[in-house]
């Protein structure tokens, strides 16, 4: 969709050595320096900190890029997911959290794998974000969700 060569593409799923990392990362796992396109991270919620991080400097050299990054519901209950949201809280990073929630922290349930009732999305709360729970099979209401965190994370709006 951005213009990618079906063969870099293809490279990297076969982990060959004309992919961008040389057949050194999982396949999935892609990235592009041309599109400043990082890399997927194997172990659960190491990429939220780098990406706390992309955003500081996003917004310390005044581009008008956001970071966005994605994770699973179990990150959320891991040490960097919470070090990397209070980071980009902290200093009104331009950064798009984005929890996809299966229901399954790899093999554990939502339901065990916390100790409260509480949402994914509150959590994020308690860090003083902006959140909301969106059904991510809405594809327009992922839309809008998306548009509105885009312009608040646009716009220095990402803590309150």
């Amino acid at each position: 969709a951005l213009g990618v060569p079906i063969f870099e593409l293809l490279s990297q799923y076969l982990g060959t050595n004309s992919d961008t990392c040389r057949g050194r990362q999982m396949p999935h796992h892609f990235s592009s320096k041309r599109f400043n396109f990082v890399s997927v991270s194997s172990s659960i919620a190491s990429q939220v900190p780098p990406a706390a991080g992309s955003a500081m400097a996003q917004k310390y050299l005044g581009t008008d890029e956001i970071t966005v990054v994605t994770f699973g519901d179990g990150a959320t209950s891991e040490g960097d997911w919470h070090a990397g949201v209070n980071m980009a809280a902290v200093n009104k990073a331009p950064c798009l959290f984005v929890c996809e929630n299966n229901q399954w922290a790899i093999s554990s349930f939502q339901g065990i794998a916390g100790g409260l009732e509480t949402t994914f999305a509150s959590k994020a709360i308690g860090y003083g974000l902006p959140a909301l729970r969106v059904d991510g099979n809405d594809f327009l209401a992922v839309w809008a969700a998306t548009a509105w965190a885009e312009e608040r994370a646009r716009t220095n709006q990402g803590a309150r």
